[in-house]
């Protein structure tokens, strides 16, 4: 049985918010909540089922609150891995039996983050010593905590330790894919913390081991001001405390962590770390959304944002990701300057960039090449994601399969034809291993590269893609289940060179006011400043 003292404030729920559960049997894993807050009933559920390998136990006592378990590791301050004959228990009502170790212990050899009854302004993370590495969160005075938050230590400063703080990083960005790779959003990353960093943020982007960084900035040309980290993560549900134990080192204490990963989100929030999350589509989509929907009910007030990508995701969020993170911002695609030289004849009269996955619209591009023999096409992609589709258009006379397309290459890419085609399926995209996106939580990327590099788009009618250009100003937008519909518009803006130029100049334009990274940077960063 476990209990809370509604007389005493909850060290991190805060005053007047008591969290009272009951029900923990000779399994731990069993919990009954009964009320948070006002009342309001919050339900963790009676046993956490992530798997055999991820069964969960809960205990709470008056003093702190500690999540016991294998797999996810969190609720709101410890995280203890038992292995496989490791403890599962729950303390009985009244003082913990445990004494409290300094700093730099971990309770029983275990890897944990303990937070002790503290105002959140006096919280300081330290590494643990225990096995795996740890972290404890202790009350300390001003003077110790403004040394140890400069990194120095008032028992032995270190005189390099100003120099330090110069370049301790203000914003973490936590990337969830190895580093480099083919996918467009890790370009996208790259790009916004690049801007971040030239608008003067100094920006640390941790990811999974990969590369070295060499192969990185070879691969994406990153502004100086960003540096990188590598982290090892197991390939489990545990890889999202990994990546928030790394946001809680203290050389990050009073950096601001962007991730595109909610999980990840939720945890560092919870540990106290100001975050902004990127969300690029519906909740749902995201593997145990459930579970982590009732960790994101502790999440204390001010410590998250949301950078939602499109009107779509705003329409559809979470009503709970709204009441933690406040009314969302939205912030669309950015994409590098590639303003093309206009003296540059193009090779092909159309191209398409990007994915070969199922709704990006490859089977329509080959619907076109053939309708339309006369014309020349290009397609940059991995034609592997598609094996089928790539082979039949490899047999069409006017197609040419260029591949995989470098980041730093997409600028010769883009000026290598006229019109850039993006016909999105009207449902939306995905499969073959990746979650489904709909149609309506696009800001398309792709069209945002044809805007920057001039060249006439031409593109789905659909409401997302008409929230980023007008038809027959921006861009020319047509039925994407009528293919006589697209032939007439490319007829129509290759024939009628005044017409093309003047779609391309004004995409142009509506790139530089709305969709450079520039833009999205200073979006990140009015966002930013609301956590500081």
């Amino acid at each position: 049985m476990v209990g809370d003292d509604p007389a005493r404030p909850d060290p991190v729920l805060g005053a007047g918010r008591a969290l009272r559960l009951q029900g923990v049997g000779k399994r731990a894993g069993r919990v009954r909540p009964r009320a948070i807050g006002g009342g309001a009933p919050v339900a963790l559920s009676r046993r956490a089922r992530l798997g055999r390998a991820d069964r969960s136990a809960l205990a709470i006592h008056r003093d702190r609150t500690q999540y016991v378990g294998r797999g996810v590791a969190v609720l709101s301050a410890v995280f203890e891995s038992g292995g496989p004959a490791g403890p599962r228990q729950s303390w009985p009502r009244g003082p913990d039996p445990r004494p409290r170790r300094r700093a730099g212990y971990a309770s029983g050899g275990v890897p944990c983050l303990d937070i002790v009854r503290s105002h959140p302004s006096e919280l300081l993370a330290r590494r643990g010593a225990g096995r795996g590495g740890g972290c404890r969160i202790h009350r300390c005075d001003p003077a110790r905590r403004a040394a140890v938050a400069g990194g120095a230590h008032p028992a032995n400063h270190d005189p390099h330790a100003r120099s330090r703080r110069v370049t301790t990083p203000t914003i973490v960005y936590l990337y969830g894919q190895t580093l480099p790779n083919k996918a467009a959003n890790s370009g996208a990353v790259i790009g916004l913390c690049s801007a971040l960093a030239a608008a003067g943020e100094r920006v640390c982007v941790i990811s999974p081991t990969g590369g070295t960084s060499a192969e990185i900035a070879a691969t994406y040309q990153p502004h100086s001001g960003v540096t990188f980290q590598h982290l090892d993560v197991p390939d489990s549900a545990r890889r999202y405390p990994a990546f928030a134990a790394a946001a809680g080192r203290a050389e990050f204490a009073r950096a601001i962590v962007i991730t595109r990963m909610p999980q990840v989100a939720i945890l560092t929030a919870l540990l106290g770390r100001r975050t902004v999350l990127e969300l690029h589509q519906h909740s749902n989509t995201f593997k145990h959304w459930a579970l982590w929907r009732r960790l994101l009910h502790l999440v204390r007030p001010n410590r998250l944002r949301i950078a939602a990508l499109s009107q779509g995701v705003v329409d559809e969020l979470d009503p709970l990701l709204r009441a933690k993170g406040g009314e969302p911002t939205i912030i669309a695609s950015a994409a590098r300057n590639f303003g093309a030289d206009g003296k540059v004849e193009p090779l092909y009269d159309i191209g398409f960039i990007g994915s070969f996955m199922p709704g990006k619209g490859v089977g329509f591009v080959e619907t076109i090449a053939q309708l339309a023999p006369h014309y020349s096409v290009v397609l940059y992609g991995d034609p592997s994601r598609d094996p089928p589709t790539a082979a039949r258009l490899s047999a069409l006379p006017n197609v040419t399969l260029a591949g995989y397309v470098n980041p730093s290459e997409v600028a010769a890419a883009l000026a290598s034809f006229r019109v850039g085609l993006a016909p999105y399926d009207r449902a939306g995209f995905g499969g073959d291993g990746s979650p489904f996106v709909r149609a309506d939580d696009l800001s398309s990327l792709k069209i945002v590269e044809y805007l920057s590099a001039r060249r006439i788009v031409v593109a789905s009618r659909i409401p997302s893609v008409t929230r980023m250009v007008a038809d027959r100003h921006s861009a020319m937008l047509c039925d994407p289940d009528d293919p006589a519909d697209w032939l007439r518009a490319i007829d129509t803006v290759l024939t009628d060179r005044a017409l093309g130029a003047s779609i391309a100049g004004q995409g142009r334009a509506l790139y530089e006011q709305q969709f450079s990274f520039d833009i999205r940077a200073r979006r990140f960063r009015a966002l930013i400043d609301q956590l500081r």
